[in-house]
């Protein structure tokens, strides 16, 4: 069966489940979206003025980030399970962007300003069991991780020094193996 929706789907899991965003009018805010089985759900963060779904587990947990306002605009990780809301602070780490969470609901990735508070370059993170883990594709401008499996695996993209956008996967303990 192919489906097809008017925006853009962004994580899939294994019961064929979607999470992705949708900006119904070109204009308003961006609402976070789910559809499990045809039946589509349409949601925003408690609070938030815009809210970007980016992943899903195998559970139904979704992971994304939402813009909350709070005398100034501040983006915030989010987790959604069963209708309840749960913010996601990274520690150590400020204005971390989560992209996506493996199957088992154990591990997230995304991404987070390599100098605080300054949008133009990026590391990637993996945070897993309280532990973050930077990555950064070797020579990148920046690096965002995307996805992760419940083997580890990150999948993301990275900026070289020309600017040109590349994929990359990569898995922890192969990295660590090489050290």
């Amino acid at each position: 069966m192919t489906q097809t929706w008017s925006w853009p789907p962004l994580a899939i899991n294994n019961t064929g489940t979607v999470a992705g965003i949708v900006d119904e009018t070109q204009s308003s805010p961006y609402k976070g979206f789910v559809d499990s089985s045809g039946t589509i759900l349409f949601f925003q963060v408690p609070g938030a003025t815009e809210t970007w779904a980016n992943g899903i587990s195998a559970i139904g947990e979704i992971v994304g980030y939402c813009a909350r306002v709070n005398g100034t605009s501040k983006l915030q990780n989010f987790s959604l399970r069963a209708d309840k809301f749960k913010f996601l602070p990274i520690p150590n780490i400020p204005d971390t962007l989560v992209n996506g969470i493996n199957p088992s609901g154990s591990a997230i990735v995304g991404y987070y300003p390599q100098k605080p508070h300054v949008a133009d370059q990026y590391y990637g993170f993996l945070y897993q069991n309280n532990v973050v883990t930077t990555i950064q594709f070797p020579g990148a401008f920046s690096t965002w991780a995307t996805g992760i499996n419940d083997n580890g695996e990150v999948v993301g993209y990275f900026q070289d020094a020309s600017l040109n956008y590349h994929g990359f996967t990569w898995t922890p303990s192969a990295d660590a193996e090489k050290k």
